[in-house]
Order: structure tokens, then sequence, then C-alpha cells
């Protein structure tokens, strides 16, 4: 096949023969981590294959061009603008249910910002770029395992929630509802969430101390 161009990871603007492009800076095991996933059921961007292949005198990712649907957030600042707001949490609610299923089988996303997810209007959540996604060793019967191994996606989520000054009991929900998909007891389940809050609380104070910084408020 003709390659085109060599495109950067974040450049995903054009093609490279029939829908295929080539992009550098992908590691055999962020495609072994979406291959995973991909074969359970969870969506997310899938490469045309899960081999690195050679050229241009380079290793490269032969990955499909995503053009299914809007990040998400150009989705919901679209359904703001709309007054849909029983739609965005639609959305967001998808969202904690596709990265609690992604936990199950102990990958870490890393960075599940809103622009690393894709919304379309089938009601369809994906999740893109695992650049640094990493696969932890969870012991299921322990809250402590499971709040350590992705500790990276629980302070990516709250940091962005708290800097907008989100709704701390929406997102204690959303929490609750990740962590429903967790193949965990009950119990567990309850401690790992009762950590999340304990991680929340910090966030939001710190989010409130700055905001009364910013006006001048003692």
């Amino acid at each position: 096949m003709l390659i085109n161009k060599i495109f950067a990871k974040d450049t995903k603007r054009a093609y490279a023969g029939e829908k295929v492009f080539y992009v550098r800076n992908v590691t055999q095991t962020e495609l072994n981590l979406v291959r995973t996933l991909n074969e359970n059921g969870v969506r997310v961007e899938t490469p045309f294959a899960y081999e690195l292949v050679t050229a241009c005198g380079r290793e490269l990712a032969p990955m499909a061009y995503f053009d299914n649907g809007t990040k998400l957030t150009y989705a919901l600042l679209e359904s703001a603008k709309q007054g849909a707001y029983q739609k965005m949490e639609i959305m967001i609610m998808h969202v904690s249910e596709m990265i609690g299923k992604m936990h199950c089988f102990g990958i870490e996303h890393g960075h599940p910002t809103f622009n690393n997810i894709v919304w379309d209007e089938d009601v369809k959540i994906t999740l893109i770029d695992f650049s640094i996604a990493e696969k932890a060793d969870i012991d299921w019967t322990s809250a402590t395992s499971i709040f350590n191994g992705f500790i990276r996606d629980y302070s990516s989520i709250m940091r962005r929630a708290r800097n907008k000054g989100l709704n701390i009991k929406f997102w204690r929900r959303f929490f609750e509802n990740m962590v429903g998909q967790y193949p965990t007891s009950m119990k567990v389940k309850e401690e790992v969430n009762r950590l999340l809050k304990k991680e929340m609380r910090y966030h939001w104070h710190w989010f409130m101390e700055n905001k009364r910084a910013y006006h001048g408020i003692a």
C-alpha cells in the first residue's frame, strides 16, 4: 500500500491508502491493550492490524481513520447550548460505565478526558488515545489495590470536574456507576467508593480554596 505521509499520533485528518493511515509514537503495548478491549466488547479506536509495521525506515501503527462521531467535549457544549441537560447527563453516565468496563480488564487509560472520548448519536461512547495506558495487576478482593491501580484515571476525571466547579453529588454518582461495573463484591465496591469520596473531598477543598483566593475572599 502506498503511504502518502507519516502522521504524528494526534493528527487524524488525512488518509493514506484506503482509509488507513500510519502513525508514529504508538507502541506495541498500546496496540495489545486496545486489542484486549476490542475483543471483549469495549468500544475503543480500532487499528487495521495489531502489529507494528516497518515503513519509511521506522516502526508505525496502521490505524483506522476515525470519522464516526464527535469528541465528547464538543457534543456536551452543543447540548448545553440547546439546554439539553438530561442528554448531557446520559452522555456522561455512559462514559462512567465504559471506563468501568475498561477497568474490569485491569487497564488504566491514563488520561480519560472528554477530548479522548468520541460520542455518536446512536448513544455510543468510544475511547481513543491509549498512548499512556497501562495494564495494572489488580487484586479484586482489595479496595486499596483497586483504588491505587486506577488512581490516574480517577484523579484525571476529578481534576477536570473540580476545575469546572461541577456538582459534587453528580460526580459521586458518576464514580458509583463506574465502580458498579467492577468484578468484585458489594463490600469491596462500597470501600472503593469510600476512598473515592475521600479523594473527591480533597479536590473540592482545593477548588474552593483557590476560588476564594482568586476572588480575594478571606
